[in-house]
């Protein structure tokens, strides 16, 4: 099972979408986020900043125990959306599946149910405006990993 670092699950938490992973899962905070993990903080951010809920949200990685990756749905009794991602995906996958379900929170939002399920057309704008803020966030990484490279070879 991968390891996720205290700092990170700390710092999703304080982002106001609430994060939850199973036992055994988080590492001691000292030790460094590397690229995805500072990808997977970085891309909620932005999520959050480009492609609002109304909602409130809650994000799990863990045991899912069909086939599939990941899944969205509405959860009434607490009235907000959950998304949960495999735990046996790499990170780089989390990224993916992550705008995915995103994608389809923000249907189920902006219809108020009527769109929830499925890949139609409205889940494939809302899916491009998540991939396009992943995107963001790639860009930007790579940038800083680029100038701390120029700044330790000076």
């Amino acid at each position: 099972m991968r390891k996720i670092p205290v700092l990170l699950f700390l710092v999703v938490a304080l982002l106001s979408v609430s994060c939850a992973l199973p036992r055994g899962m988080l590492r001691a905070e000292s030790t460094p986020l590397d690229f995805e993990e500072k990808a997977l903080l970085a891309l909620i951010q932005e999520l959050r900043s480009q492609c609002p809920l109304r909602a409130k949200l809650a994000i799990s990685i863990g045991e899912i125990k069909t086939a599939a990756w990941g899944w969205t749905r509405w959860n009434e009794k607490l009235d907000r959306f959950e998304i949960r991602i495999d735990h046996r995906q790499s990170m780089r996958d989390i990224l993916d599946i992550l705008i995915h379900e995103w994608a389809h929170a923000m249907v189920w939002d902006a219809s108020e149910g009527a769109e929830f399920r499925g890949h139609g057309p409205l889940w494939g704008v809302a899916y491009a405006r998540c991939y396009r803020a992943k995107l963001a966030v790639m860009n930007e990484l790579v940038d800083d990993d680029d100038d701390d490279a120029d700044d330790d070879g000076d």
